[in-house]
């Protein structure tokens, strides 16, 4: 890929020459046009007057050398563009194939990450003997990896468990297990309803044997990444964070619950895949329920540009403003941040890169000719 790279840049720097060369060849041609003017006007005020089949015959060369000329200019213009557009592909591929090479540098610190943190809580796994004597809470919690009531057992009992957390170096605050007639009030809070079944007793269950409610909450804050939760459907994408008098924007039970059953359908296994709810939400509002296929590459295109750092709401307007497609969207964002680094107003820049199409150079020209 490289020699190709450099031979493209070779060809595509003779094509250059070449024209710079033809422009030079029409200078000339100017020149000698107006020189046999001089000489000829010099000529005839000495009496000598050439005769007119001269005049046709120098007009008839220059003619044809003009013709050939234009020719090999635009043969050479044609040229330019096919290289051009050959090591923009070469650039955008290697740009793609960077981000692609850092995503799994992260993936795979991340997963070292974790089995470090897995090592110490639990020990090597190949080398963890079945008589160990945390064999039993290891096989407790990794039950959840399986089952599905015993991961919202585990992560309920998380929840309702007193915790001790320090405050400064020698003070210690435990936080109380709540009363067993106070228990299921700590969930009040949480926008689902919890059966009536569902009652934890004082004694430790000895098996996980409880319906599944369609909440989120039950998944949150614990100490242990099932992978689980990732193929879980979840209804309820957050918890309210306490009484508000007057709230300006509805939240996701609302907007769940204002969707229509159809709409519900199609939402709840994009939810599955681990997407938020009010992205979900937000990405049928745009591309309609017509066709499933573009709801998903939407909310994909927009994930792999927020994971790229980019705010939401830029991302949102960037992919409506380029009729959803992600390579544009991801350029003007890429370009757009350039130029907001340089100091330009975030208005301008949008205007620019709308009007040249995300072409970098001649917006960057635009904005420094309107910022003097």
């Amino acid at each position: 890929e490289q020699e190709l790279k450099a031979a493209a840049d070779g060809v595509l720097s003779e094509v250059r020459k070449k024209q710079a060369d033809t422009k030079r060849m029409v200078d000339i041609l100017r020149a000698l046009e107006k020189l046999r003017k001089l000489r000829k006007e010099a000529a005839a005020r000495k009496g000598v007057c050439p005769p007119a089949s001269a005049d046709e015959t120098f007009e008839h060369h220059l003619q044809r050398l003009r013709k050939l000329i234009k020719k090999r200019s635009e043969l050479y213009e044609a040229e330019e563009r096919a290289l051009q557009v050959m090591l923009e592909g070469e650039q955008e591929e290697e740009r793609k194939r960077e981000l692609e090479k850092k995503q799994r540098k992260e993936k795979e610190k991340f997963l070292l990450q974790k089995h470090e943190i897995e090592s110490k809580l639990f020990g090597d796994l190949d080398e963890f003997p079945l008589a160990h004597l945390l064999q039993p809470f290891r096989q407790y919690y990794l039950q959840a990896e399986h089952s599905l009531p015993a991961l919202i057992q585990i992560r309920f009992q998380v929840y309702l468990i007193g915790v001790a957390y320090f405050v400064g170096k020698d003070e210690v605050i435990l936080r109380p297990s709540p009363h067993a007639s106070d228990r299921m009030n700590a969930l009040d809070d949480v926008p689902f309803k919890v059966p009536k079944g569902f009652v934890i007793d004082t004694e430790p269950l000895p098996g996980p044997d409880l319906s599944v409610p369609d909440c989120r909450e039950l998944l949150l804050g614990s100490m242990h990444d099932f992978s689980l939760e990732r193929r879980t459907l979840f209804w309820v994408e957050a918890v309210i964070r306490g009484p508000c008098p007057v709230q300006s924007q509805p939240d996701s039970a609302d907007l769940l619950s204002a969707l229509s059953q159809e709409e519900q359908d199609l939402i709840g296994p994009v939810v599955a895949l681990g997407y938020p709810l009010h992205r979900a939400i937000v990405a049928l509002q745009k591309t309609g329920r017509q066709s499933l296929s573009q709801f998903l590459s939407y909310l994909s295109a927009c994930d792999r540009l927020l994971r790229q750092g980019y705010e939401e709401g830029l991302v949102d307007e960037a992919m409506e403003m380029f009729q959803f497609s992600e390579s544009q969207a991801g350029e003007f964002l890429r370009l757009s941040e350039q130029f907001s680094d340089m100091g330009f107003q975030q208005d301008r820049i949008k205007e620019v890169l709308l009007v040249h199409g995300n072409r970098r150079e001649q917006a960057l020209e635009e904005l420094v000719a309107c910022a003097q």
